[in-house]
């Protein structure tokens, strides 16, 4: 503790000393394990970002298009622990996988999480596949992952992914994933191809398409999610 004292030596404020950045800056980006607190650490800053979401997959559809949705990124949140105990689990949230090519939904991605329940950053949701309908039609994009169903001091909501839209029986274009705090989204196509994967950290992928009866085709993979842990002593 600090104080402070009046010019006959009678204290007027006590207060807590303040905390010193170590230089140490730790990023996890797969995986789950125990992060175990060094000598000298007294609070650590905890960043968590979840795995982004895939995009939708894409049919063949007989003289007409097909256009997946972006999926959604992952949400972030922080929290700077002062009261620390000696170790803490965690686990870093993967991207959502892509869905089979056809009109599928692409996968939600995974929540990162450390010490359980203490900081919580969510998943972004899949987009939507791109189904059968009139010449006109939109396919819409994965949310982001929900802040209001995460933990911590500071918390956002992952972006959503775009729409997918159907022009014309050869016009079209995916939807792009959506944006994390870190990593950007997939990006879309306006050609026959799959959909491209998300940015790490935590970014939406794209979706596939599929002009004028073109073979079906897969969505983009979310981005995996990441963990950043500072160090302050």
């Amino acid at each position: 503790m600090q104080a402070t004292y009046n010019a006959d030596g009678t204290p007027v404020e006590t207060k807590p000393q303040g905390y010193a950045y170590l230089s140490r800056t730790i990023v996890v980006v797969t995986g789950a394990g125990t992060y175990t607190v060094p000598a000298g650490v007294r609070a650590i800053l905890i960043e968590c970002i979840g795995g982004g979401g895939a995009g939708g997959s894409s049919a063949s559809l007989a003289s007409n298009s097909s256009c997946g949705g972006g999926g959604g990124s992952g949400a972030y949140s922080n929290k700077f622990l002062t009261s620390l105990s000696a170790s803490y689990s965690y686990s870093v949230g993967t991207g959502g996988s892509a869905a089979a090519a056809g009109n599928n939904a692409g996968n939600a991605g995974n929540d990162t999480t450390f010490n359980t329940t203490t900081v919580v950053a969510k998943g972004g949701s899949g987009g939507a596949g791109g189904g059968a309908g009139s010449t006109l039609g939109f396919f819409l994009g994965g949310a982001g992952g929900a802040s209001g169903s995460g933990a911590g001091d500071v918390v956002t909501d992952g972006g959503a992914g775009e729409v997918g839209i159907v022009a014309s029986a050869t016009i079209g274009t995916s939807g792009a994933g959506g944006n994390s705090v870190y990593g950007a989204g997939g990006l879309p196509r306006n050609s026959n191809a799959s959909g491209t994967t998300g940015g790490l950290f935590g970014g939406g992928g794209s979706g596939g398409i599929s002009l004028n009866g073109a073979g079906a085709a897969q969505g983009g993979p979310g981005g995996n999610g990441c963990l950043i842990i500072t160090e302050y002593g």
